[in-house]
């Protein structure tokens, strides 16, 4: 099993309609992966992201957070894996009183061409195995 977690600090600019508004803030990104064989992975993770805007959108905040699964298939002898992956998102920008909310389900199937390792355990204690945070970003702009 491996538990990893990351801190990411973001910054977001957007012009909408020839308004500008920029926003900061954090993002938190953890995952834990399973091998039931050396070529065979499950994976469940999670995300949360906090922005609060400046300027003309002072007062407004976007909170999201995401859930995901994935399995990972590498067949023997081979340098090609078969990955299926889900996703869950919801996002809400908090004005005042009001939230205004946002969700996006995704799901991708795929394949990957394996270098410098034997089986995906293998890839994962040796290679660069750290996903990159998903930015949480708005799916619509304010």
């Amino acid at each position: 099993m491996t538990l990893y977690g990351q801190v990411a600090y973001q910054s977001l600019a957007i012009n909408v309609y020839g308004v500008n508004a920029d926003a900061n803030g954090f993002a938190l990104a953890g995952q834990v992966r399973y091998f039931t064989t050396p070529n065979f992975m499950l994976a469940l993770r999670g995300e949360y992201s906090d922005l609060s805007f400046d300027g003309v959108a002072a007062g407004m905040d976007h909170i999201a957070w995401s859930l995901g699964g994935k399995a990972e298939y590498r067949f023997a002898a081979s340098l090609i894996s078969v990955f299926a992956e889900a996703d869950y998102r919801r996002g809400a920008f908090k004005v005042a009183a009001d939230s205004l909310w946002e969700t996006d389900k995704r799901f991708m199937i795929g394949a990957k061409w394996n270098l410098g390792s034997q089986t995906l355990f293998q890839r994962d204690r040796s290679g660069a195995s750290l996903d990159p945070i998903r930015w949480l970003y708005p799916a619509v702009t304010p």
